[in-house]
């Protein structure tokens, strides 16, 4: 069972990471507890605006991270309330193939962790392989396939630990039924993410690729979050939410206007499903 789930908790596993601790300072200087991190992809960014804002900054004012430079990323992050519980919204997140930098996509997960915070909680929008991910679908994510070309991992040495991180359950399975019970109306998927390292789209052969590996989802985040909190044993629940076909399948050529205003038309069902998630998460 992955740890991290239930009450609050300090974490087994720390290693030094002075950027992120100086932006935990900053985020929540009292040092009271933020129970989980959120990160909203292209479109979602709103998704949670009506959360009571306890503070604000853009994600140029926190060490180490920068400005987003994608559009549908507002590039801030918000102190909310939830339930009487404090959580951490990304609005927008950093990617691998703005800078190459697997770090700098992790930092969700390393500032999460500087906050002894439980859990992860992500959601992405994403491309659809298999025949359930139709445009519009959510799809919870299983498991994936890192076909990003580095591990977030990498170079990244502690004290304390096993050598190797064990993968076998990133992501919190176990909770698919309970949240899929609490989403009236709307069917949530299951299935498997392959991650690309954009800054391109996948090819129709690599999309017909992922497909025989058993992917039913291709997107180019997530994983670097993931992998970086199952190393710090936090929890880790995603989301897709499935905005075109993925390459060769449609005929139609992509592009991101029509990735962010099909994520934006999420609407009322991306606040049903993150509550969900919370609501499972914060027990």
């Amino acid at each position: 069972m992955p740890l991290g789930f239930g009450e609050p908790q300090t974490l087994t596993l720390r290693f030094a990471d002075s950027e992120a601790d100086l932006a935990a300072k900053l985020l929540d200087p009292y040092g009271s507890g933020v129970r989980g991190v959120l990160v909203l992809g292209s479109g979602f960014s709103s998704a949670l605006a009506h959360l009571p804002t306890i503070m604000e900054l853009s994600f140029s004012e926190l060490p180490g991270l920068g400005e987003s430079k994608v559009p549908g990323h507002a590039g801030r992050v918000r102190l909310v309330e939830y339930e009487g519980e404090k959580l951490l919204t990304f609005e927008g997140r950093p990617h691998f193939y703005e800078d190459g930098d697997m770090r700098r996509s992790a930092y969700p997960a390393r500032l999460a962790a500087a906050l002894n915070s439980n859990f992860l909680l992500l959601c992405s929008a994403v491309g659809g392989l298999a025949p359930e991910a139709t445009t519009g679908a959510w799809v919870f994510v299983d498991d994936h396939i890192n076909l990003m070309g580095k591990n977030p991992l990498l170079g990244v040495v502690t004290n304390e630990g096993p050598p190797f991180v064990d993968l076998t359950e990133t992501y919190r399975g176990d909770l698919y039924n309970e949240i899929s019970s609490k989403l009236s109306g709307l069917t949530l998927e299951r299935g498997v993410l392959a991650a690309f390292s954009g800054p391109t789209y996948e090819t129709p052969a690599e999309v017909e690729m992922a497909r025989l590996a058993g992917a039913s989802i291709v997107g180019m985040s997530i994983v670097p979050e993931a992998v970086w909190a199952r190393f710090l044993e936090m929890d880790v629940v995603a989301f897709g939410r499935v905005v075109n076909p993925a390459a060769g399948l449609s005929g139609a050529k992509l592009n991101h206007e029509d990735v962010v205003r099909e994520g934006a038309m999420a609407g009322t069902e991306a606040v049903a499903v993150l509550c969900a998630a919370l609501d499972s998460l914060l027990k």
